[in-house]
């Protein structure tokens, strides 16, 4: 237990042992002051621990951080992180490894060092990640200076996503598990990825990963300042939208490759894309794409938003086995479908 005060450190604290917990007398009381001369290496870690956590405590830097985390859990099972906010870290939390059963529950993390990360996920053997009602957010509107993302997610099998809000980073969330990677199963749910400098929500797996069921459910992507809201490109399989906002973003609100399979966007709204970029579409698949559908959802002028868009929803050359059905596709300033498809598909009562 750490009474109430600030507790400078110069090194590491490594918790190697079963059942520890760091618990503070709350985050304002709290506050663990890595010292100017300690920029990198990380600042708590557990190390191949069973059983432990972290509460009720603030984490700050004297300088900017060049490497490290907050909070490193390395190979470790039954963590809770509760009530931890965090300023001026490399990385906020760090899930390393076959890290197994992690609950992070409330926390804020502020300022992240420009290329760092607010919440890293790097655990392609671990699973059953839950983590909630997280803010991470940088005040500089200055693009060099943000982190390279709220989250990131490089290696999963299975991460749960809910209430958490990632705001002026360069990529809001992303997804990216590197050749020979794997992430399986993984829900966003009730989330935003806002005011971001690139791509609000950026899926990019790298050619040889295994990147399956990535389900979005009532989540934002809105206002990037220099790219699409949504961009999905690589060997993903199975990404699942529903119920989402694609909002005012500077150019597509959604893009989608050729390598990219069962894409499925339902229920959502897609308005205000394009604001900065000239012919930016609501929503774009590439040529030769297949096995996705589009239905329910409103691609267009709505929510008080213009009509920037150009093109409502463009199906790109070749494309084939898809579906476009039951989707209002008015309030786009060119057309409200370009259909380049030349296989089978299902395309039925749309609003035109």
């Amino acid at each position: 237990m750490f009474p109430p005060g600030t507790y400078q450190v110069s090194g590491t604290l490594t918790v190697a042992s079963t059942g520890v917990t760091l618990r503070g007398s709350g985050r304002t009381a709290t506050v663990i002051r890595a010292t100017a001369a300690f920029a990198s290496g990380d600042v708590i870690k557990y190390n191949a621990v069973a059983v432990g956590a972290v509460e009720s405590l603030t984490i700050v830097s004297a300088a900017v951080r060049t490497g490290g985390a907050g909070i490193h859990l390395l190979n470790s099972r039954e963590i809770n992180i509760l009530d931890v906010n965090m300023s001026n870290m490399f990385v906020g939390t760090w899930l390393e490894g076959s890290c197994v059963q992690i609950y992070l529950k409330r926390g804020y993390y502020t300022n992240n060092s420009s290329s760092g990360i607010g919440l890293w996920v790097d655990c392609p053997n671990g699973n059953d990640h839950f983590i909630s009602d997280l803010i991470i957010w940088h005040d500089s509107l200055v693009r060099a200076n943000r982190p390279n993302s709220g989250i990131r997610i490089s290696g999963s099998q299975a991460t749960w996503l809910d209430s958490v809000d990632a705001l002026q980073c360069k990529e809001g969330l992303t997804i990216d598990p590197p050749a020979g990677g794997i992430i399986t199963w993984l829900f966003i749910s009730n989330s935003a990825f806002d005011t971001c400098s690139d791509a609000a929500i950026a899926i990019k797996p790298a050619t040889g990963a295994v990147c399956n069921g990535i389900s979005f459910t009532q989540s934002w992507a809105a206002t990037s300042a220099a790219g699409p809201g949504v961009v999905i490109s690589g060997p993903a399989v199975g990404v699942q939208m529903v119920n989402m906002r694609i909002l005012n973003n500077s150019g597509h609100g959604i893009t989608v490759s050729d390598t990219t399979r069962d894409v499925l966007l339902d229920a959502c709204v897609i308005a205000g894309n394009g604001r900065v970029t000239a012919g930016s579409s609501g929503a774009i698949f590439a040529a030769n794409s297949t096995a996705f559908a589009v239905r329910n959802c409103t691609i267009g002028a709505r929510l008080a938003f213009a009509a920037t868009q150009a093109v409502g929803l463009t199906v790109g050359t070749g494309s084939s086995g898809y579906i476009v059905g039951l989707n209002d596709l008015r309030g786009n300033t060119t057309s409200s479908f370009v259909d380049g498809g030349t296989g089978y598909a299902v395309t039925a009562d749309n609003f035109l």
